[in-house]
């Protein structure tokens, strides 16, 4: 199995349509789902072709219906200065304190004791870190028309559109054959215009699509290697897109009794499994079928980021492993090839993890450092630490009961910025005895006068900073490796 990667960027305002109970709300989703990609290729597939029937298009059949080129979801990236991230759902399983910052895997550890709720939206998972993605959406306010002949509201009537904001990028894959791929690319190029999405003829769904090479698809075979497998014989799988699995009357049915009859098929006889903990929420998929012009029918499904832990009894480890692999490869139940019934093992088996910054350790260049740049450090340094100061001295003065007037608040910073730590000392020891008085006044909760601090206290830290800055300077450029 091969695969190329798009990459999808907004260029302006972008409706995927979400169900939503609320008839006034349009509401979008935040992925680019497998369906919207197929969708946009197919239609640019038909208008460069000319053709009206498309279903009795060999190759428009293949790509698009059969299934030979499998579109799946596209995810918010993780960007910044120094790099980019794919991100995938976060598992239903991971949860985060609601009256801290703790992130368990409520699969795994006890939470009885501990008020949890559902870490939202999509992350990178990187052993014991997990990064989550910022993802930016707004709500327009629109006139609702009886008649869009008209171009105006006769009864004033409004509605709202969420939507994802321009400049945003996803990513995900198309899957197929080396030679199908290739044919795909030949015919499309590596960057594509279009809109996707609701309201395609108005100001929404502008998008910039690129494709990558194509490459071989590599799976994790050391993919039972981990705490969780060695402990407890289990593995988590996680649905990274909806999954559409039909009951025995032929309906849509995201029970987890149905789900344990597919998975039965695809372990087959001679693996003994049961489903020992499951997070499962259930939602309803609507699409509309532009190539058609109609709606298809609401089915229900079982939600992204849904996760269930699976005990392993009777089995070989051959035997497992190739059943996993092959479920995270093909995916599970209908509608594979729009993106729906992906599935990933193990994304976060872990207890618990902590969130990440996203912060990149930086490695040093080879050889000297040159003076400019130490001069540019010892700068930033000695503003660091006066500014650290200043945070200081602010906290202290929340401990003082009264504060002196403006008009002498203003003297003292006037004597601060031109004087050094002694100069400053020896000049409000010539105040008037008005303002040595006010000083006085001022009297913390250590019964410390603001007259003792300027004249006193305050010194041993002024002249640490001031006079002493250059031993400081050379001690940090130490830490950071910036000496010679």
């Amino acid at each position: 199995m091969y695969a190329l990667d798009y990459r999808v960027t907004l260029l302006s305002p972008t409706i995927v349509t979400s169900y939503s109970s609320d008839e006034n709300m349009v509401r979008t989703l935040d992925y680019i789902p497998g369906s919207s990609v197929l969708g946009l290729f197919a239609s640019k597939y038909i208008r460069q072709k000319g053709i009206t029937e498309a279903h009795e298009d060999e190759v428009f059949y293949n790509w698009f219906l059969r299934g030979d080129i499998k579109f799946l979801n596209g995810y918010i990236l993780i960007e910044d200065e120094y790099d980019t991230w794919n991100t995938l759902p976060i598992p239903l399983s991971i949860q985060k304190e609601k009256t801290g910052n703790k992130i368990v895997n409520v699969s795994r550890k006890d939470t009885r004791d501990i008020q949890t709720k559902r870490l939202n939206g999509y992350g990178r998972f990187n052993s014991t870190y997990v990064s989550v993605a910022e993802l930016k959406k707004k709500i327009n306010f629109h006139h609702a028309r009886s008649s869009r002949l008209k171009g105006i509201s006769d009864d004033g009537n409004i509605f709202n559109y969420e939507y994802l904001m321009p400049g945003q990028k996803f990513q995900g894959h198309i899957k197929g054959s080396r030679e199908v791929l290739q044919n795909f690319k030949d015919m499309f190029g590596d960057h594509i215009l279009g809109r996707i999405g609701k309201s395609k003829g108005a100001e929404y769904g502008q998008v910039e699509i690129e494709l990558t090479d194509i490459y071989e698809l590599e799976f994790d075979t050391d993919i039972l290697n981990n705490s969780l497998w060695e402990k407890e014989r289990s593995v988590f799988i996680t649905f990274i897109s909806p999954c559409i699995i039909l009951n025995k009357f032929g309906t849509s049915d995201p029970s987890l009794y149905n789900l344990n009859c597919y998975l039965k098929k695809v372990f087959g006889p001679n693996i003994d499994f049961t489903v020992e903990n499951s997070v499962i929420n259930p939602i309803l998929i609507e699409n509309y079928l532009a190539v058609w012009n109609m709606k298809r029918p609401t089915e229900y499904a079982i939600d992204c980021g849904s996760t269930i832990k699976i005990k392993f009894k009777d089995f070989t480890e051959e035997d497992l492993i190739d059943a996993l692999l092959r479920l995270e490869n093909e995916g599970l139940g209908r509608r594979k090839n729009e993106g729906f019934g992906q599935i990933k093992i193990n994304i976060a088996p872990y207890e618990e993890y902590i969130e990440s910054t996203n912060k990149i350790e930086i490695q040093k260049p080879a050889g000297y450092v040159p003076n400019i740049v130490k001069e540019i450090f010892m700068s930033a340094i000695e503003d660091g630490i006066i500014e650290l100061a200043k945070k200081e001295a602010l906290l202290d003065i929340e401990d003082y009961y009264s504060y002196p007037k403006n008009a002498l608040l203003s003297r003292l910073r006037l004597i601060l910025n031109i004087s050094s730590s002694e100069k400053f000392s020896d000049e409000v020891k010539k105040f008037s005895k008005p303002a040595v008085m006010q000083l006085k006044a001022c009297i913390n909760e250590k019964g410390v006068t603001l007259y003792q601090t300027f004249t006193k206290d305050s010194i041993k830290i002024v002249d640490y900073i001031l006079g002493n800055k250059t031993a400081v300077q050379d001690q940090l450029i130490r830490e950071i490796g910036l000496e010679d």
